[in-house]
């Protein structure tokens, strides 16, 4: 169940948003995105199918698509902009986390197979071409990303496992100085410390 979060705790790395008429396309990078990321970090709708037959859905997916994601992916083509739950809903909840929410830039990773106008996405908005590109090598782009300095991401700079991780490199693999730790408090009553972090 989605909750009220901040975007340092999102519950999706990925969202998908598209026409049903493009998904067939859009399930092979969802699938190849879950293999890499772990299912449960990537919105796309057949994978929340229970989850998501509700009343106030648009509420639901306003919440997923403006709170709850890291990144999120429209997958602009011809009707997008006519269909009422791409449109309408979440291209509307993606526009307000932009310009409301103060969301980087870097929240937003546009798609298109085609030039068709999308109301508040501008001419001048930088996107990625679908042309002729295989699923596998849009799913690369946005797996490349996900791993942007730029992207919010865990502090060591890694997405590990599809879970963003809390612990630094530096509180990592320190058992040799653990040790070298425990037998100076062994055997001596009074430790210093430098500040090169050196045991005097």
């Amino acid at each position: 169940m989605v909750s009220s979060k901040s975007i340092n705790d999102p519950r999706f790395l990925v969202a998908l948003s598209f026409l049903g008429e493009k998904r067939f396309f859009v399930e092979q990078i969802a699938q190849y995105l879950a293999n890499k990321l772990g299912r449960n970090r990537v919105f796309y709708d057949e994978y929340y199918e229970a989850e998501l037959g509700r009343p106030n859905l648009d509420a639901y997916l306003q919440d997923i698509y403006g709170n709850q994601s890291v990144l999120v992916i429209p997958f602009f083509s011809k009707d997008y902009e006519r269909k009422p739950w791409c449109c309408n809903v979440e291209w509307r909840a993606i526009r307000s986390a932009l310009n409301f929410s103060n969301k980087p830039d870097e929240y937003l990773m546009a798609m298109r197979f085609d030039d068709t106008p999308i109301p508040g996405f501008l001419p001048l908005d930088g996107y990625i071409n679908i042309g002729s590109r295989e699923p596998t090598e849009i799913a690369e782009l946005i797996l490349q990303r996900l791993n942007n300095d730029t992207t919010p991401k865990p502090p060591n700079g890694r997405i590990m496992g599809g879970f963003p991780s809390s612990i630094d490199d530096n509180f990592l693999r320190r058992d040799e100085d653990l040790e070298s730790l425990h037998m100076i408090l062994r055997n001596s009553d009074s430790v210093a410390i430098t500040h090169s972090g050196k045991f005097v």
